[in-house]
């Protein structure tokens, strides 16, 4: 029984990071109207979220493959295409959260508590 402890802990700190590490990432949407075609993008991976109505919150998870930035864009009410770089830097062996929100002007603004799974925290 022993054996098999050691086996699991060694899989757990060489490979087992990738399955429980993960970053969930809240959109809210603060304007007046709704915005469509958001894309957050990261590397390996790309989520769309064809609608997103005013008020309206939705929260995906992400696993980036590599180190990575984070791009978020999306159409307004107007049709204008809006996107730019959040300014958050990710990496597979990161966790946390991150929650971006859209204004009815367009504006994305952004938190985030990131660490890494190693970090005891």
């Amino acid at each position: 029984m022993p054996k098999r402890v050691l086996i699991l802990a060694l899989l757990l700190g060489l490979g087992g990071c990738s399955l429980f590490c993960r970053v969930d990432v809240a959109v809210v949407n603060e304007g007046l109207t709704p915005v469509t075609d958001l894309t957050i993008s990261y590397k390996g991976g790309r989520e769309l979220i064809r609608e997103l109505w005013p008020g309206e919150s939705l929260e995906l998870s992400i696993h980036p493959s590599g180190e990575s930035d984070v791009e978020i864009n999306f159409a307004d009410a107007t049709g204008h295409s809006r996107g730019r770089n959040i300014g958050i830097y990710l990496a597979p062996d990161f966790r946390g959260r991150i929650e971006i929100r859209l204004d009815g002007a367009g504006k994305v603004s952004s938190h985030h508590e990131i660490i890494s799974c190693f970090s005891p925290n």
